[in-house]
């Protein structure tokens, strides 16, 4: 626990500064639909020249574990309103993968998420869901290695992907020196790639997204809802942060949504 909260930590201290989006970011952010689909027996997700390849998830994950709680059964009888149900919940997610760039390997990521949440919703009284909380915890960890070279490994954390608190649904991938954060937001964002000779690729509507931005700049985003999915890459990123983005988005579509 006490590693979770050293980690949580360095997420808020690297969060400090908000990330700002010009208007005219969605010109050039070149848009890929995100193809493929999973379950319990195949996996197959791609976008552009990205693949996820050799998918493992932990037999411990694919259940989410509550306590049966005789309150909760007596508020039902009493047909009394559900938020004063108090709500219990143990998850996890573990899962790892590999990552190919036009049939090349661009590197692994292993990546845990957890949600212990025991929030007690009591009327005139503030729910117990402070960020810090012993009883809630809504957390992903993920180390992403770039073409098998421990030299080139970058760590993600996040908070709060589960919506379980009310807070932001946010993140970060660092290494060395080097932050890029990314947090659920809406911007404007075109659904076909850049055609000079067609009208329409310049045409943007809103779309809820992760957005990630490096020194203030957005660099891509990642559709926030499973249908109609899109990632979108600045079309002057760094090939190496391309990479590294590549794998985050990779881990926010793979992972398994443990709050319900």
């Amino acid at each position: 626990m006490k590693q979770i909260y050293f980690l949580i930590s360095l997420l808020v201290l690297g969060s400090a500064l908000p990330a700002q989006t010009p208007d005219n970011a969605y010109l050039a952010l070149q848009p890929y639909e995100v193809k493929g689909h999973i379950n319990p027996f195949k996996f197959n997700i791609t976008f552009g020249p990205y693949k996820a390849t050799r998918i493992r998830r932990s037999l411990g994950s694919i259940f989410n574990f509550g306590d049966i709680s005789l309150r909760n059964i007596l508020v039902d009888m009493a047909g009394l309103p559900p938020y004063l149900q108090e709500q219990r919940q143990r998850a996890k997610d573990v899962f790892s993968f590999n990552l190919t760039k036009e049939e090349e390997t661009a590197g692994t990521t292993k990546c845990r998420a957890i949600l212990h949440q025991n929030e007690r919703v009591r009327l005139l009284v503030p729910s117990d869901s402070a960020f810090f909380s012993v009883n809630n915890v809504d957390f992903l960890q993920a180390v992403i290695m770039l073409n098998n070279d421990t030299a080139q490994v970058w760590q993600m954390l996040a908070s709060n992907l589960n919506g379980s608190m009310n807070e932001p649904q946010k993140g970060l991938l660092r290494h060395d020196t080097v932050t890029i954060k990314f947090e659920k937001t809406t911007m404007l964002l075109r659904e076909k790639a850049l055609d000079r000779t067609d009208v329409n690729s310049l045409l943007a509507t809103l779309n809820m997204v992760y957005s990630f931005t490096c020194n203030n700049q957005v660099i891509a985003a990642l559709s926030f809802k499973d249908s109609e999915k899109r990632f979108w890459l600045h079309e002057k990123a760094d090939p190496k942060l391309a990479q590294v983005i590549a794998h985050a988005a990779m881990v926010l579509t793979l992972r398994r949504q443990l709050y319900q």
